[in-house]
């Protein structure tokens, strides 16, 4: 019995480290270990959000795929076309003469189309609107973009702009998002997909190369696209419902496509220069020699909203390819890695337990590989927390009391009357005799 207790710290904390590895993906009620140990999985990847977006997957089969985001793509045919006052002296862009000009886009070729600013009437006749409906319903890669305000109102989200909510299903905070609640030119038709173009009062922080674009905005609980994500999303042919919005700050374009990082308040970096713009009367005098994809800015467009051309091109290229995915060790080996790690904390040597612990987790990251850290975290807790039995040699020395004489048996009075002990009695000081003086003679 005493040798299984002088095991017991060291069996104990073993076992309990070996059933948290077998039983954390096959037992429900350790099912909430399963986030935590993605949380404390640290690898390179992680500290570069700018370049690198790692991919959980199910967090169940704990493996971390890291996307690099920055690698280059082929170049894209994408041009600016600005509705200038020449562009207004060749068609006057009613909604009958946008139906005729978006035809003769759509005739050249098929590619992306955006409209930055909104196409709203207050006077067009119906056959002229349903003219223009009908051509905007056969350019499936279109986007029109809206200007807004926030006028601190409950005013309800439009039907027209449902279609682009953004679903969110992660647990970021959007309450940092631009707000807005007011559209003071409603569009006069309807769109497969609407963008945010400006909100007044909200600045664009601007530094020496780059802008801080909002991605995202937000109508009370509804997360809507800016016109820059919704031109992303036209690019790549999906809808708002396949826009992934992660908890670490990154904007997905479905499982393949752009990965963007945002702040807190959906904002990316984009550069502050870059393209230059056309006359948008170049699609009607030669159509041929337009670009296969076109953005259709406002005279007097905001320098982020001209750049658009520069800041989806930097966009598209960000095509992301997998890394090498880091995946968790095979079971025997981390039993053995457990078995290691107790005989080493046996020795209550900090000096040689620390750096053994640093070389598990560094080298098992190196090889692309995971160990699983709260195991090991439940390992050491419970050795160092139950009560480290004393050496043999101690508890020897407990168990064998000093030897001390018996104690002399006391006599009582009545039995064993006390005898009477002469005392000697003091010895008197003893006075010195002076020695006799002699007479003196007289």
């Amino acid at each position: 019995m005493s040798s299984l207790r002088s095991k017991l710290p060291v069996i104990l904390p073993l076992l309990i480290g070996v059933g948290l590895l077998c039983g954390i993906t096959r037992w429900q009620p350790l099912a909430p270990i399963i986030p935590l140990e993605h949380s404390l999985f640290l690898f390179p990847e992680r500290f570069e959000p700018d370049s690198h977006f790692p991919d959980h997957g199910q967090l169940a089969d704990f493996q971390v795929t890291p996307f690099l985001f920055t690698g280059e793509d082929k170049p894209r045919s994408l041009g600016s076309y600005v509705i200038d006052d020449e562009t207004r002296d060749i068609i006057d862009l009613t909604p009958d003469k946008w139906a005729y000009l978006l035809d003769t886009i759509r005739r050249q070729n098929q590619g992306l189309l955006i409209i930055t600013a909104p196409l709203s009437w207050s006077d067009a006749s119906e056959l002229a609107l349903k003219t223009l409906d009908h051509q905007i319903s056969q350019a499936p890669n279109l986007v029109i973009g809206l200007n807004a305000e926030f006028n601190h109102t409950a005013a309800p989200l439009p039907p027209f702009l449902t279609s682009s909510v953004i679903a969110t299903t992660s647990d970021s905070d959007f309450q940092t998002l631009p707000q807005i609640d007011f559209l003071p030119l409603p569009p006069s038709i309807n769109a497969p997909l609407f963008g945010i173009s400006s909100v007044q009062g909200l600045p664009i922080e601007n530094s020496s190369s780059k802008f801080k674009i909002p991605m995202l905005v937000r109508w009370a609980d509804s997360i809507l696209p800016t016109t820059h994500l919704a031109a992303l999303i036209a690019a790549h042919q999906l809808t708002p419902a396949d826009v992934i919005i992660t908890s670490s700050g990154h904007l997905r374009l479905g499982p393949k496509g752009t990965i963007l990082k945002i702040d807190h308040q959906g904002r990316a970096l984009f550069p502050n220069s870059g393209n230059t713009t056309r006359s948008a009367s170049e699609l009607l005098i030669t159509p041929s020699t337009a670009t296969s994809s076109k953005i259709l800015l406002a005279a007097q467009s905001p320098d982020f909203l001209a750049l658009l051309e520069t800041h989806l091109t930097q966009a598209l290229t960000q095509t992301p390819s997998a890394q090498t995915p880091y995946t968790r060790w095979p079971l025997p080996m981390e039993i053995a890695a457990l078995i290691i790690l107790t005989l080493i904390i046996q020795t209550r040597r900090l000096w040689l337990i620390i750096p053994v612990i640093a070389l598990l987790f560094a080298g098992s990251v190196f090889l692309n590989h995971w160990f699983l850290a709260t195991p090991s975290l439940l390992l050491l807790t419970t050795f160092f927390l139950i009560p480290r039995p004393k050496p043999p040699l101690e508890q020897k020395k407990e168990d064998s009391p000093e030897k001390t004489p018996p104690a002399k048996p006391v006599e009582t009075a009545t039995k064993h009357p006390a005898k009477k002990v002469p005392t000697k009695a003091p010895k008197k000081a003893s006075r010195k005799k002076s020695p006799p003086q002699k007479k003196k003679r007289r």
